[in-house]
């Protein structure tokens, strides 16, 4: 309630919000990539 008068801590926790949503969704495309390459080499490696 101290921070009531001003915006500026709630914006802040916004933005660290969203900063670590982009963070995590790109730590997750980027394991979901390596996964999928993987799946792929693995296929290949069992038609050899």
């Amino acid at each position: 309630m101290i921070f009531n008068s001003t915006n500026s801590p709630i914006k802040l926790i916004k933005i660290i919000y969203i900063i670590q949503c982009c963070i995590y969704y790109f730590y997750y495309y980027k394991l979901l990539f390596i996964y999928m390459s993987t799946k792929k080499t693995y296929k290949n490696f069992k038609k050899n």
